[in-house]
């Protein structure tokens, strides 16, 4: 076959852009098999705004903790100060906590105030023990094998106080490893939680209640079907729809549906149940000076992104005219960010926009205005390098004219520059673009040629990864293999 032929098979009027799309989206989920990590810590520290006695750092030591320890073994009229200083301490240090479970049956201790009846020192208890498991440390599995039935129990409580702490701290015991999420499993916590959350009361209990099935959902196959057979969603669902819910309750409530969009037939009941035009709605909302703004705004982008991610759910098209029409705008906001995680979010979501076959026909200036921004991204920190040309590898598929609008000299010295890095990755993910920018023709593989984008392919071919080596050889042989010989010899 000759050269003119074989490249002829990748020239745009012959390009199956469906087939292409289908295998780019197989390429970038490929690349993305590695578990996105959470970029926010699950545990938590409830503070009181109104407690004039925090303290300060250097009001705690190893010692004096240790000595607290042994003094509340005998209850006193200063319980309840001792117990406090122990709940702050226990906020600044995991050293403090260490320190409080060196003294013998000092946890034992705890759990007898929890389950006493004065109230004011069961409440100082509990909150000793979140502050406890918001800490990182190796006895972490005894506290909750310790403490955990009593919160469970005081979840169904008349104390709305002792509920909130009593969720927080089971939350932070979730967040711990999947080991205490089985344990938590076993002693019955999904219900409860479930329970507050369907009472909607849209205090303390409700965020607190969401924040601890967030965690227990950390592990999918523990209580994702339970918490779908609870009708959960519709309750969900109504939060979001009530446009003066908190946004630290939407928050914990979207980081929630994180985990519950993960699989294709979940995203579809959500779909149904109209969470589109919600997450479209709190996304466009949100404002930058809003001290909640970076907690809410993370998992929206997430939830988001799962559910356009899904190839099978149709009519996807109709969250490009909510909140008029103002998504791609919003989104391209959200890139000047000066937090990574959000710009990687960002990223992600609009790679699984571009794709699709959305018809942005009517939105190309916003098309034109995001394009340059998430090539200027192609020079950022590496992971947010890495999604946006992900994101522009799925640009250059989209279709000839927003291909074009990506097939600029800037942006291809940029894939070019990525061939001489140390990382396997982008130099693949760097080959699959001009793949695809070759099969589309136009300016695109013009100037590819003329920035001598072949010859950085042909120094691949010695390269030490497969993946890299194998691809460059195939995209010598396929589109370069005769340029450089005489056409008038006759080949056998």
């Amino acid at each position: 076959m000759t050269e003119e032929n074989l490249k002829s098979n990748y020239k745009q009027h012959s390009c199956n852009l469906s087939l292409l799309k289908d295998r780019n989206r197989e390429f970038c989920n490929e690349i993305r098999k590695v578990s996105r990590n959470q970029v926010l810590s699950r545990k938590r520290f409830p503070k009181k705004e109104d407690d004039p006695h925090q303290g300060e750092l250097s009001d705690f030591n190893i010692e004096k903790v240790k000595e607290v320890t042994k003094l509340i073994k005998r209850p006193s009229s200063n319980t309840q100060s001792q117990l406090h200083y122990l709940r702050l301490a226990f906020s600044y240090s995991q050293d403090f906590v260490d320190a409080f479970l060196d003294i013998d049956n000092s946890v034992y201790t705890l759990v007898g105030y929890l389950t006493g009846n004065d109230s004011t020192l069961q409440l100082e208890a509990s909150w000793c023990i979140t502050n406890m498991s918001a800490n990182d440390h190796k006895k972490m599995l005894f506290v909750v094998k310790s403490t955990a039935p009593y919160l469970i129990t005081y979840l169904e409580s008349g104390s709305e106080l002792l509920i909130n702490q009593s969720a927080w701290a089971l939350g932070n015991m979730a967040a711990d490893d999947a080991e205490c999420r089985v344990l938590l499993k076993e002693q019955g916590v999904v219900k409860p939680l479930v329970d507050l959350v369907k009472k909607k009361n849209y205090s303390g209990a409700l965020q607190a209640s969401l924040f601890a099935l967030c965690n227990m959902a950390r592990s999918p196959e523990l209580v994702i079907s339970e918490l779908f057979d609870s009708a959960i969603p519709n309750t969900l669902i109504e939060i979001l729809n009530n446009l003066t819910t908190d946004l630290n309750i939407i928050g914990e409530l979207a980081w929630l549906l994180s985990y519950m969009t993960m699989d294709e037939n979940h995203c579809l009941v959500f779909v149904e149940k109209g969470i589109l035009p919600c997450l479209v709605h709190w996304l466009c909302k949100v404002r930058p000076h809003q001290q909640e703004y970076l907690f809410a705004v993370t998992p929206l982008l997430r939830d988001l992104g799962n559910i356009i991610g899904i190839k099978s759910i149709s009519n996807l098209s109709s969250i490009f005219t909510l909140e008029n029409g103002s998504l791609l705008e919003t989104l391209n906001n959200f890139l000047f960010s000066n937090k990574r995680h959000l710009i990687k979010e960002c990223l992600w979501v609009l790679a699984n926009i571009f794709a699709c076959n959305f018809d942005l026909k009517n939105y190309i200036e916003s098309v034109k205005l995001l394009i340059p921004n998430i090539s200027r991204h192609l020079l950022s920190a590496y992971e947010i390098k890495k999604e946006a040309a992900i994101c522009m590898c799925n640009i250059i598929s989209y279709d000839k004219e927003v291909g074009a609008l990506a097939a600029t000299k800037e942006t291809i010295q940029h894939f070019i520059d990525f061939l001489t890095v140390p990382s396997n990755e982008l130099k693949f993910i760097a080959l699959h673009f001009f793949e695809l920018l070759i099969k589309q023709g136009g300016e695109g593989e013009k100037i590819f040629s003329a920035l001598d984008g072949p010859s950085y392919l042909e120094g691949l071919e010695c390269s030490e990864s497969d993946k890299v080596r194998n691809k460059a050889i195939f995209l010598l042989e396929t589109f370069y293999e005769n340029e450089n010989e005489d056409p008038s010899l006759d080949h056998v």
